[in-house]
């Protein structure tokens, strides 16, 4: 049985109150493993929020054939993947390093010396 069944019944009929509850009881949760999945980046508190604002726009949609805790945790996890691509995919663009050898553009200076 789904603890959270009630609260996600209401919060998807639009009380604001029902999923503040939810929000409350997993936020914890949710930020610790986005600090887990980005190896305790700063983005995480932000990750987290955008769990929230994801699953208030999509709860509706919520069939309830897994827990509301499954299925949080799995659209955190589609957040927390899209965030590492997107930021993957800037260092390949703005950090790539012109000399092979020249190993980890993060691990230099602005200047070019190594850290």
């Amino acid at each position: 049985m789904d603890a959270d069944r009630g609260l996600v019944e209401a919060a998807a009929a639009g009380s604001r109150d029902a999923f503040d509850e939810l929000v409350r009881r997993y936020q914890g949760p949710i930020v610790n493993l986005a600090r887990a999945l980005t190896a305790g980046s700063a983005d995480a508190e932000d990750l987290a929020q955008e769990v929230f604002v994801r699953a208030w726009r999509n709860i509706s949609g919520f069939r309830g054939d897994s827990t509301f805790r499954t299925w949080l945790y799995r659209v955190a996890l589609n957040v927390i993947h899209s965030h590492r691509s997107r930021l993957g995919r800037v260092r390949r663009l703005f950090l790539a390093p012109t000399d092979p050898d020249a190993g980890d553009p993060l691990e230099r200076a602005p200047d070019g010396r190594r850290f």
